[in-house]
């Protein structure tokens, strides 16, 4: 039986996640802010929280503005990565719990009431097939699954949760 070496596991994973990519169905991307998503040394864990305020006073759709509109937001968000390396490339685990307040919520002077709660939370893994730090050259994939268990009630204007996967 013949030893097969990383070296010779990486082209077949860089094959595998190509053939993946060219059929998998359109999809929608995630927006990072700049240096979200730059990968760490294996075996480092990080805690981080986030908090924003949002003050919205009105409602486009498609093209249409609604005025005499509100929404005061306060979002905060509970983040935990972990990377780690297997086959030498660097990949992260990310579980993401937002959470938060809207309120003041209003369209055409309709009141739309509040939320209050945890919304739903996200599990990603994200991994590196480019890690060149000293060029700063990075190509990575990540996949994000919702878990629909924020806060939602059927019926109410707002909520935190989307109650879907």
């Amino acid at each position: 039986m013949r030893k097969v070496g990383c070296g010779a596991v990486r082209p077949l994973v860089m094959t595998c996640l190509a053939l993946v990519g060219l059929g998998s169905p359109p999809c929608r991307a995630v927006d990072y802010q700049p240096f979200d998503w730059v990968p760490e040394k294996p075996g480092v864990n990080v805690l981080m929280g986030y908090y924003e305020f949002g003050r919205y006073n009105e409602y486009n759709r498609t093209g249409t503005v609604t005025h005499d509109t509100s929404l005061d937001s306060n979002t905060g968000v509970l983040r935990y990565l972990h990377y780690s390396s297997i086959f030498g490339f660097t990949y992260v685990l990310d579980l993401i719990v937002p959470f938060g307040t809207l309120s003041n919520g209003k369209i055409g002077g309709e009141s739309l009431g509040s939320a209050t709660g945890v919304a739903d939370p996200l599990a990603s893994i994200g991994a590196w097939l480019i890690n060149d730090p000293e060029r700063r050259r990075y190509l990575s994939t990540v996949v994000f699954v919702s878990l629909p268990i924020g806060s939602y009630h059927k019926g109410r204007p707002l909520n935190l949760g989307a109650n879907w996967w």
